[in-house]
């Protein structure tokens, strides 16, 4: 009887070993997260000036955040645009046709208030980077638009992730963008100095090591 006694306590105490490191497994991120963007928007409002016209463009993308501590990350981001068939604006004429892609690439400071080391993890966020308009053929008898043209930019945001299992879970995130204008861009874009803005929204899957 004692025998049996002890053997089951000792099969409890694994029990309980064993759920304990689970739930420490589940609970937050790890040291470095991989998140992958299949599914968000990005929608360019006109320019501070009114000139160059708004238009929207699917948002993907991918990204991988080092988390230095539990309270401060840091991100390298990479989230293109791909822009499809819709109706713009430009010149005071209305036109059907697909707009042009953007090339995203941002550097992240990540603020986590809460610590990154729970299930959900809220965060504030906000970088620099570099945007790449990319013109489309069908679109550039249109505008004038041939050539690639490159913006130094500037984003603020925020977002919640959710882990849902061990090394994985979820993310939502927003981010206000701010292309900077040129004096030599094309005026369907931030050309003549003009300041572009975006608000950009994404669902993510989190991998976390």
């Amino acid at each position: 009887m004692k025998r049996m006694s002890v053997v089951a306590f000792t099969i409890l105490a694994l029990v309980g070993a064993s759920h304990n490191v689970a739930a420490q497994e589940v609970a937050g991120a790890g040291r470095v997260e991989l998140n992958l963007i299949p599914v968000g928007g990005i929608w360019f409002t006109n320019g501070d000036r009114d000139v160059s016209p708004s238009f929207r463009n699917y948002a993907l993308g991918a990204s991988v955040a080092v988390n230095v501590n539990r309270v401060i990350g840091l991100e390298g981001e990479f989230a293109p645009g791909i822009g499809f068939r819709q109706t713009v604006t430009f010149a005071g004429v209305g036109f059907r046709t697909k707009v042009p892609n953007t090339w995203a690439y941002n550097g992240n400071f990540v603020y986590n208030p809460g610590g990154s080391d729970t299930r959900f993890v809220p965060y504030a966020t906000a970088g620099i980077g570099a945007m790449v308009l990319r013109p489309r053929s069908d679109f550039e008898n249109i505008s004038g638009f041939t050539d690639s043209e490159t913006f130094f930019t500037q984003n603020f945001g925020g977002g919640v992730k959710w882990f849902t299992a061990s090394h994985w879970g979820l993310r939502g995130d927003y981010r206000f963008l701010i292309v900077d204008g040129k004096s030599n861009a094309n005026t369907f874009f931030a050309g003549d100095n003009e300041n572009r803005f975006a608000n950009r929204v994404y669902g993510a899957f989190v991998i976390t090591y």
